[in-house]
């Protein structure tokens, strides 16, 4: 129940009858344009469905009779960020073939305001190579409600040194993205901003492995 002073004080502030009035002039325009945009959101939905069962459907239903909740969880979730890249950017990877079918790898790359060509990459590599690429995120995000059910799931890290080496001493593929949140604020057209960082290069050199970068394409 709503005190009897807030009451009060919001009926001497709103004019009850003037916002009626607003609503019901503005509610034909509302379901014009709300309705006819939730079906477009529908038709979209319906298409990334059916474009993720021609393209993926086999790979998902072979790992969902594994038994493995994340893998299967991954491969659904892969197919569908994959799908999105396929309809809305014809997005395509070049040099893919540089990462190795066993064994660990570091993956250098850009960190835009919302890193979407990784989230790509990582659904890509799921589905094409069979493999999970490990990621360093800031320890913001692990604060989010919700994120650490998708940490957990993909194997988003915060990341040091020394757990980073460990991870590609077991032989994983590994992503970092030395400018991070600061790149991600401040950089524009691509430019690195990475603050001298050096901690990725002590990571490939304590777990002797190369690193190597998968230029990604929009077309």
């Amino acid at each position: 129940m709503i005190p009897d002073g807030i009451l009060r004080y919001l009926k001497d502030q709103i004019d009850i009858d003037y916002s009626l009035w607003i609503t019901w002039c503005l509610f034909p325009l509302l379901i014009t344009f709300l309705l006819p945009l939730f079906i477009v959101f529908l038709l979209y939905m319906t298409a990334c469905i059916l474009y993720l069962k021609r393209r993926h459907w086999e790979k998902i239903k072979a790992t969902l009779q594994v038994g493995d909740k994340w893998e299967a969880a991954r491969k659904s979730v892969g197919a569908i960020w994959d799908t999105h890249g396929f309809i809305w950017h014809g997005y395509e990877i070049e040099g893919i073939e540089n990462l190795p079918a066993n064994g660990a790898a570091l993956i250098i790359y850009y960190h835009g305001a919302i890193p979407i060509d990784l989230y790509y990459l990582l659904a890509k590599v799921l589905l094409i190579k069979d493999r999970l690429i490990h990621t360093v995120a800031d320890h913001f995000l692990f604060k989010i409600p919700g994120f650490s059910i998708i940490a957990e799931c993909m194997k988003v890290i915060p990341g040091t040194v020394q757990s980073c080496s460990n991870i590609l001493k077991e032989g994983n593929l590994l992503a970092i993205s030395p400018g991070g949140v600061y790149e991600a604020q401040f950089s524009h057209h691509y430019t690195l901003m990475w603050k001298k960082r050096l901690g990725f290069a002590k990571v490939a050199l304590d777990a002797k492995v190369v690193s190597t970068t998968l230029p990604s394409t929009e077309s």
